[in-house]
């Protein structure tokens, strides 16, 4: 499987972007109930626009690889399932404060790499102010705006994934 990692322009030594915060470091409480269906409802709007489908997945206290554990979570979310191989994971680890952004064989056929940076760039600017949710709805912003006229919604455009926040 192709998959694209995202990675911002303030890297750690292995070139994960850094999340900054002082937040709680449980995922399931990392978000409020109002920020949490915000980034819900952004999904939806954005899988109206087009076939790509998204997720967010925040895991605790894991440790190892941030690109691995990524990697295996798109995989478990069955995230390379999807029709037009057009699905994209936001994942953040919040114990090594680091995050990526997976996109599946579709989606990277379609994008340069700048398409990434930018992405992962957008989110920065709000987790560096402590509006993590800010940052992410910006993102799948940006990204359903992109890649609209490359994954047209089409007349039977089923939602494969559920539009959730996941955690482990």
């Amino acid at each position: 499987m192709e998959v694209v990692d995202l990675v911002g322009e303030e890297q750690a030594e292995d070139g994960d972007s850094m999340i900054k915060t002082t937040r709680r470091s449980e995922p399931i409480f990392f978000f409020s109930s109002k920020e949490k269906k915000r980034i819900v409802q952004e999904i939806r709007s954005a899988e109206k626009k087009s076939t790509c489908e998204i997720r967010v997945h925040l895991v605790g206290g894991e440790n190892g690889d941030v690109k691995t554990h990524a990697h295996r979570m798109f995989e478990k979310l069955g995230m390379a399932n999807t029709k037009e191989r057009s699905g994209i994971l936001i994942f953040m680890h919040l114990k090594s404060r680091r995050f990526a952004i997976i996109g599946d064989q579709g989606v990277h056929g379609k994008v340069s790499e700048d398409f990434w940076k930018k992405a992962a760039a957008s989110m920065e600017v709000w987790f560096q102010k402590d509006e993590f949710a800010r940052g992410i709805e910006e993102a799948i912003l940006k990204m359903s705006e992109y890649l609209a006229p490359y994954f047209s919604p089409r007349l039977d455009n089923p939602n494969e994934l559920k539009d959730e926040i996941s955690y482990s």
